[in-house]
């Protein structure tokens, strides 16, 4: 909870949603994920859920004439927005803009929910659009135990207290960014993508990650200036279809991380990333179960001395940036009546550059979280989409 890494998802919908739908839209939303309801208590450090009433005031309705200005302000703070001292873990929404430009009547409404990433997941997203959530009660935030306390066993939990010694001394040492990261939003022509995966011989995942790493390339060389290949330490998620004795009930996600080197064309990196995705499916998720071992360390020392995890703890992490991808959206159940809007969805995790793919049925959209100094990657992917002769945009809202 101490980390604070907000992610949000929005829709912007071609017409006015009006209040009674937003709030409806809510309280379904509350009732199929009840653990957005809960409340941060920082005294003791434990969870309280809010009741029927307290429900009703988790939805924000304004109208506004310009929704792009909103937006970008949202996006500004929202590194900060779970500071407030009311302890929510969920915030949403909605902005309704009406007004006439060249002589016809203009309507269109964004709504956003927003939550800590401690009570959401991407996937939980994705079931929500596909109405796969059964409003069940949520998890405990709590590990299992090691099937067997054998020399594997002792291996993880060994590295996992290195990582943990590690990044406590790495994240003091390292200086406090004093600018907010930058968030972009570009949309791509998912036909045509697939169109240019299948003559490089490779799948929609590794191209998407090879532009991303592509577009790095034109802000970081990725050579050395001997002309050795640089190699960055990247990191994905996967959405695991099995569960296994390691498995940590309140992470629903898995991690897969490796050294990759980056110089070389687009075609070259997509190569790559195929291999390496081939390569890891084959193995077991070995830093997933590392990550897990630190993180039941990490929940313990928190516990024992509270005053270790300070805002810096969360600044530092051992990756060059991580990929995402989302399964394909579908608006089903309570939110097809939304199916002809665009979406929106992105991490604020801080310490590396984050990017995010939500597949459409059309377009893929593309969420770029980057650190300072990283701000172009965006524009460089636009220019290279464009040099593919693939269809792209930027997403702003501005009309």
């Amino acid at each position: 909870m101490r980390s604070k890494n907000p992610v949000y998802f929005a829709i912007h919908v071609p017409r006015i949603v009006s209040a009674e739908e937003f709030q409806e839209l809510v309280q379904w939303a509350l009732e199929q994920m009840p653990q957005l309801a809960a409340r941060y208590d920082r005294k003791t450090e434990s969870l309280e859920f809010d009741d029927a009433d307290k429900k009703s005031q988790y939805g924000e309705y304004f109208e506004v004439r310009n929704l792009s200005e909103h937006w970008n302000k949202f996006l500004h703070e929202l590194p900060l927005l779970f500071d407030a001292l009311d302890g929510k873990m969920f915030r949403a929404s909605c902005f309704v803009s009406e007004e006439r430009l060249e002589g016809e009547q203009s309507s269109e409404s964004l709504i956003i929910f927003s939550a800590l990433h401690a009570v959401i997941e991407g996937i939980d997203l994705a079931n929500l659009l596909r109405g796969k959530l059964t409003g069940v009660n949520p998890p405990p935030a709590a590990v299992n135990r090691f099937s067997s306390f054998g020399l594997r066993s002792a291996f993880y939990a060994l590295t996992g207290m290195m990582i943990v010694t590690s990044s406590h001394i790495l994240a003091r040492a390292r200086s406090r960014p004093a600018k907010i990261p930058t968030t972009q939003h570009i949309n791509i022509d998912r036909r045509v993508l697939q169109s240019r995966a299948r003559e490089y011989g490779v799948s929609q995942k590794a191209l998407l990650f090879a532009l991303v790493r592509h577009s790095i390339n034109i802000v970081e060389p990725p050579t050395y200036w001997f002309g050795t290949s640089k190699r960055a330490s990247v990191t994905y998620t996967e959405h695991a279809t099995a569960t296994q004795s390691q498995d940590d009930r309140a992470i629903k996600m898995r991690l897969r991380a490796d050294l990759l080197s980056v110089n070389g064309d687009l075609k070259t990196l997509a190569e790559r990333f195929e291999a390496m995705f081939l390569r890891k499916h084959k193995k077991p998720y070995f830093f997933q179960r590392i990550n897990n071992s630190a993180i039941r360390i990490n929940r313990a020392l928190e516990k024992l001395i509270p005053n270790l995890y300070g805002p810096k703890m969360f600044d530092y992490l051992p990756f060059s940036e991580c990929y995402t991808l989302l399964p394909p959206n579908r608006f089903q159940a309570h939110l097809r009546k939304l199916s002809e809007g665009t979406i929106m969805t992105g991490s604020m995790s801080r310490g590396l550059d984050v990017i995010t793919f939500c597949p459409g049925k059309n377009h893929i959209h593309v969420a770029f979280k980057t650190e300072p100094g990283r701000e172009t990657i965006a524009q460089n992917c636009l220019d290279t989409l464009a040099e593919q002769g693939i269809a792209a945009e930027r997403v702003t809202l501005e009309r």
